[in-house]
């Protein structure tokens, strides 16, 4: 596939895009440019996060409870979808895209930033052998407090 340059950024793209941005970038509204970048950097983070998060689960959670654990950290994942979506459709009627995306990043930012003070604050976790928070492995068997 070949590719050209856009503009004077140095920016190298295939040619199917040059071209689809030579034909439709003047038609499309700046809000609109700004949602799919949007979308295409929280799509990169998604896809960042999640293999992140499974390790994380895997690390504290005992191999016996793993499966149980996944489950609910992935309907979590969908409670918070369901919420958020209709929250964000509403911001975004309200006020505009723009303002909705500027709310919602500052809220990331600012969840980020809260957490990183509150795992520096707290002690390493214990490993799960040693009855760390996901219990304690006795006998092959885990140890849950009954469950």
């Amino acid at each position: 596939m070949e590719h050209r340059h856009l503009g004077r950024s140095g920016l190298k793209v295939s040619e199917i895009a040059y071209g689809n941005w030579i034909t439709h970038g003047s038609q499309v509204e700046e809000e609109a440019a700004l949602a799919c970048v949007a979308a295409f950097v929280g799509g990169t983070g998604n896809g960042l996060q999640l293999p992140s998060l499974i390790s994380i689960v895997q690390r504290i959670t005992p191999q016996l409870l793993q499966g149980r654990m996944m489950g609910a950290v992935e309907s979590l994942g969908a409670l918070c979808r369901a919420i958020g979506l209709p929250l964000g459709g509403a911001l975004v009627v309200l006020s505009s895209p723009r303002t909705a995306f500027t709310i919602v990043g500052l809220g990331a930012i600012a969840t980020t930033a809260v957490l990183m003070r509150l795992a520096r604050e707290r002690p390493a976790a214990g490993t799960p052998e040693r009855g760390g928070p996901g219990g304690a492995i006795v006998d092959g068997q885990a140890d849950v407090g009954g469950v």
